[in-house]
């Protein structure tokens, strides 16, 4: 059985999957690793506007919290825990961005008591997802499932493949260099406030 570091170091190795490849499962997923230089993707806000995430690392550091949708509930649980936090990060000069590849309308109406001072974004083309190597493939029997809940994750539009990320936060500096990793292929499992802060903290004291 795979063993995860959850907390990844510089000098860390992990395996690298092409920029448009899509794991088979949560636990093949291979995201970018501290030191790797975060992709310049275009993001839709919830405003209706675009941000690239080249344009917000360059005016301020960041903190990217990849998420499943608005459906997640422990998505939403997770994004309404930050919130307490975002004073201290704000304090520290971060921004934080929560970035889902659901679609524009489920993330705004499972979101509405998430801190305004964290940016929703969706990713409409899967492109953050592949480019941070998070994505995976959805499996029709999950699918089915979810369906009968009467959740139905947004497809690809080039597709119709249905991906979802594997949920994880980084640390990004001014210069675009990731310095910090978290993540988890059970959904369920989500790094806390108090450790995103403290890896904020240690990557803006370098």
């Amino acid at each position: 059985m795979k063993q995860w570091m959850n907390w990844v170091l510089i000098g860390c190795v992990a395996p690298m999957m092409s920029m448009a490849e899509i794991a088979q499962t949560a636990d093949d997923v291979a995201p970018l690793q501290v030191g790797d230089k975060a992709p310049d993707v275009q993001l839709i806000r919830m405003d209706g506007g675009t941000i690239g995430i080249a344009e917000a690392y360059k005016e301020v550091p960041l903190v990217l919290v990849f998420f499943r949708g608005g459906w997640c509930p422990y998505c939403t649980k997770h994004l309404n825990a930050i919130g307490k936090v975002i004073p201290d990060l704000v304090e520290l000069g971060y921004q934080v961005i929560a970035i889902s590849p659901d679609s524009e309308e489920s993330i705004r109406e499972g979101t509405t008591k998430v801190d305004q001072g964290i940016l929703l974004a969706q990713d409409k083309d899967f492109a953050a997802v592949e480019a941070f190597g998070l994505g995976f493939a959805l499996d029709d029997e999950t699918l089915k499932k979810y369906e009968s809940y009467d959740i139905s994750p947004r497809a690809r539009e080039s597709d119709g493949a249905h991906i979802l990320p594997v949920p994880a936060v980084f640390v990004v500096d001014q210069q675009g260099v990731i310095q910090f990793v978290h993540y988890d292929p059970n959904y369920k499992k989500r790094l806390s406030p108090k450790d995103i802060l403290a890896a904020a903290k240690k990557a803006s004291e370098k």
